[in-house]
């Protein structure tokens, strides 16, 4: 197991240096079709315009073959631009709901996040704003979200290693970290879900799609007309109330956590009690969560799942105070990384001969 350094960080502290950053982005300069300007002092913004044209070249024509996935309100194709880059491209669905106003979003959060350049966030490339088929355009990551991982869709190696596991949980808090506390104003991301952390080839995460993400410039901005979210993740209180928290977030991550210490789903309508929030907190009232942890084939693998399943149900407690704030959330996964869950299932085991 190999230690790594925090990148969450409070808002007095100097942006961290990118450290995974996919460096043939730097060079997207020469497909630039127009340069985004940022409302505010008109600075530019690193993003390009993209025709429709060139994505219908660079997918096929949006051929069946280069879809990677869709959620509610689009489709995401894999694309290849002229010089080989690979990119991933985020096209609205003909019955989405005002398409243009989730591209101005995912500007809106780009804005707020410009001077950073975090490695657990994905980037955004660029944006089409065609009248027909506005879309976004990503980097385009190969393995896929974490939902597919977890569901053996994309090999096992996260199945098989609950560290890894560990490893993903620690770079999506890292990310939220930064959004919550080191962007230019709190950035609330509110669709936290697995199928929107993002794997890379190095089976690292990252937290994708700011569609429906909130900038919280002023108290107003935390009092929603409609409580956007998924499905089995979004937090009650919220859902409720109208009013967004920073702990809502929390509340969707420890789900995201719970997924990742049973290899479950968030929500599946097969089972007696659908949503997996409610089967953790039942099963661990009465005590008897450990037949839900999938450990894996790493040594102490078991404990460590258990951990990270106990640190989920705090999040996912329905008392706000209760609930641990996200950089708490990131420091307690981190300090799993220096805990020997081997020796300790060692000692349990011969505890019990």
């Amino acid at each position: 197991m190999l230690g790594r350094e925090a990148h969450f960080i409070r808002e007095t502290d100097p942006p961290l240096p990118n450290t995974r950053d996919n460096q043939s982005h730097q060079n997207l300069g020469s497909k630039m079709v127009g340069t985004l300007k940022k409302p505010t002092n008109g600075e530019d913004l690193p993003l390009n315009w993209f025709t429709l044209k060139a994505m219908m070249r660079a997918t096929s024509n949006f051929a069946l073959k280069n879809c990677v996935g869709q959620g509610q309100n689009g489709i995401v194709y894999h694309g290849r631009l002229p010089d080989g880059t690979s990119i991933a491209i985020k096209k609205f669905k003909p019955n989405s709901a005002d398409p243009e106003k989730s591209v101005l979003t995912e500007l809106k959060v780009q804005q707020a996040i410009s001077q950073l350049s975090h490695p657990d966030v994905r980037l955004l490339l660029g944006v089409s704003f065609d009248p027909k088929d506005p879309f976004i355009v990503y980097e385009y990551l190969p393995r896929g979200s974490l939902r597919q991982h977890l569901q053996g869709k994309k090999g096992d190696h996260l199945l098989n290693d609950a560290y890894a596991r560990l490893n993903v949980a620690i770079d999506v808090a890292n990310a939220l970290c930064q959004l919550h506390y080191n962007s230019r104003f709190p950035i609330y991301h509110r669709d936290v879900k697995s199928s929107n952390v993002l794997v890379d080839a190095d089976h690292r995460a990252k937290l994708a799609d700011m569609g429906i993400a909130v900038v919280v410039k002023s108290d107003a901005d935390l009092n929603v007309d409609v409580p956007l979210g998924a499905f089995g993740y979004k937090c009650p209180v919220y859902e409720e109330s109208g009013r967004l928290d920073d702990k809502s977030d929390v509340y969707s991550f420890g789900v995201v956590l719970m997924e990742l210490a049973t290899c479950l789903t968030a929500w599946d309508p097969k089972r007696p009690v659908t949503l997996l929030a409610n089967v953790v907190m039942d099963r661990l009232q009465r005590g008897v969560a450990g037949n839900l942890i999938k450990p894996g084939k790493v040594a102490g693998g078991g404990l460590l799942m258990k951990a990270v399943l106990l640190l989920a149900a705090r999040c996912c407690s329905l008392e706000l105070p209760s609930r641990p704030r996200m950089d708490e959330v990131a420091n307690g996964l981190m300090a799993m990384l220096d805990t020997d869950f081997e020796k300790m299932e060692e000692e349990c085991f011969s505890q019990r001969r």
